[in-house]
This record gives C-alpha cells, sequence and structure tokens, in this order.
C-alpha cells in the first residue's frame, strides 16, 4: 500500500545512504527531515521519535498535550520510562563524555583493542534516575538527552544538523575536561576508568543527539526530561528477574541506588557494589567551577 499517495501532507524520501557507521546514517535520514521541515516554513514544534520497538508501547497523548500547554521553560523536551535506556544520548552534570566512550584504565591492550567499560554507563543510568526521582519540578535540565520521542521548539533549533561520528563530538570537549571526568570518577566511585576517543569500542560511532543536543545547549536552549511517561515499553535486554548477586544477562548491571519513583530493576555490580552511587558528581563540577 502507498501510504503516501493517500495522505499528501506526507513526506517520503529515499536517499543515498552509504555510510558503514549506523549513527552516521541515522544522523543523515534525521537531517533530511530537517531539511524538509526548512522548507515548510512556520512551524512551531517538531518532533524526532525512534520508530521501532522503543515506540511501540501504549501511548499518552495527554502527557503532549500538557506538555505543550505547560508554562515550563523548555526548548527540548524529552520523557522518562520506567527503564530510563538511552543513556548514549545522554549527557548531564559532570559527565562530558557518551555513556560508552569509557575503558578500564589496566584492560590488557589498551589505546590498541577499546573494550567498553559498561560501568559508566551503568552509573549513569542510577545518576538519572536518582536526579529525577529527587526533583521537586515536573522536569529536569540536562546537557543533552532523547529517549526515544522529543518535542523541539523549531526556531530555537533553525540551522543545527545531526552529526554521528565519534570525531565530531570529540571536538565538543577538550581533553583536559575529560581527565577531569576521569579523576572524579576514580575520586568519587573507585572506579579507574579512561575516556577513548573514538566511539563505542573504537567503531568510529557516536549518537547522533549528542552533537545535536550539546551545539543547541550552547546557544542557550533548554534541554529538559520530564518526569511524565508519554511512552514506555521496556528494554528487551532488561532481564526480568535478577538476584543480588552478578548477573547472568550479557547487558551492563546497574548499580544499587535509592528506591525509585518508577520501579526500575537495579542489581550490585560484582567488586563495585553500590560505593556512592546516588550521590551525583559533586567533585567534578566542583573542579570546573575552580577553573573556569
Amino acid at each position: 500500500m502507498n501510504y503516501r499517495s493517500q495522505r499528501p501532507d506526507v513526506i517520503v524520501e529515499t536517499i543515498p545512504n552509504p555510510s558503514p557507521l549506523r549513527t552516521v546514517r541515522i544522523a543523515n535520514a534525521r537531517n533530511v527531515c530537517l531539511d524538509n521541515l526548512d522548507r515548510l516554513g512556520s512551524v512551531e514544534y517538531h518532533a524526532m521519535i525512534d520508530c521501532d520497538d522503543k515506540g511501540a508501547g501504549q501511548w499518552d497523548i495527554e502527557v503532549i498535550r500538557n506538555a505543550l500547554s505547560s508554562p515550563d521553560d523548555w526548548d527540548c523536551l524529552t520523557f522518562d520510562r520506567k527503564v530510563y535506556y538511552d543513556t548514549w544520548a545522554l549527557l548531564f552534570g559532570g559527565f562530558t563524555q557518551h555513556s560508552w566512550g569509557f575503558q578500564r584504565a589496566r584492560s590488557p591492550g589498551f589505546m590498541l583493542m577499546y573494550r567498553v567499560d559498561a560501568r559508566v554507563n551503568a552509573l549513569m543510568q542510577a545518576e538519572i534516575r536518582r536526579e529525577l526521582n529527587e526533583s521537586h519540578t515536573p522536569t529536569i535540565e540536562v546537557v543533552s538527552a532523547f529517549n526515544g520521542f522529543a518535542i523541539y521548539k523549531t526556531r530555537r533549533f533553525r540551522g543545527l544538523r545531526y552529526d554521528g561520528h565519534a570525531s565530531a563530538f570529540n571536538r565538543l570537549y577538550s581533553e583536559p575536561s575529560r581527565r577531569l571526568l576521569e579523576k572524579g570518577l576514580l575520586h568519587k566511585y573507585g572506579l579507574d576508568t579512561r575516556c577513548v576517543p573514538d566511539g563505542v569500542g573504537g567503531n568510529g560511532e557516536a549518537c547522533e543527539h549528542l552533537f545535536y543536543n550539546v551545539l543547541a545547549h550552547r546557544r542557550g536552549c533548554k534541554i529538559k526530561i520530564s518526569k511524565s511517561i508519554v511512552c514506555d515499553d521496556p528494554p528487551r535486554s532488561v532481564p526480568p528477574t535478577v538476584d543480588r548477586g552478578e548477573s547472568t544477562s550479557r547487558s551492563p548491571p546497574l548499580p544499587e541506588s535509592a528506591v525509585p519513583s518508577h520501579p526500575t530493576i537495579s542489581w550490585k555490580m560484582k567488586g563495585w557494589g553500590s560505593r556512592n552511587a546516588g550521590e551525583g558528581l559533586q567533585f567534578i563540577s566542583h573542579i570546573n567551577a575552580h577553573a573556569s
């Protein structure tokens, strides 16, 4: 069935997209959407959505209506889920490196074979849950977020484009800022880890939302996460039951944290436990405040 023939207001465009990097292909497709958006003229809001299983759950349209009529001062609004899965698009607090851009400092073959340190991803998942649960306002402000669906005030994002190359993301933050992050993770959480420059496992990829959102944030855009859930479909990788020991799942385990407002699944990391999880990266913020 040709959907476009029945809906003249639908734009379907096929583009050459040969990059071997998945995030670059996604960025190219999103940028074509933005090109078409520019040609439409005056549009107050636009949205991006992941049309895979993350958007296949039940949608609460009333949450979107409330967001659009809310007096909350936001330029981009994303939404919570029972399990906040999209840490790759997330930057907040003192985190200046994407969640899959770390390697254990003492890993064999460091600088030769990048082995992802999943502990930082788990830590970020615990920390964003803590911030959402402890917030006394319906939203929290971050540097970057997506989580499967986001609404944008179009005027505020004019001229910005996505980029899924790790090299593009690396240019956004200095090496000294990454060294500060490493020191903060070691001091606060006992994580001896290193930022690696070339994407996930050295594959050259970075989440395309990071580049788009960081540039918008530096332009003065307010990027926020709503505590409301507009659509929820828990990731398949989360095991239905876990014990308090080492996880049998291949997914990175979550550190223990305070009881969440939304019932998430969490368990201890072997060799780390819950050391200071849920206390935030105040150490890094403190250093940055004195370094500026």
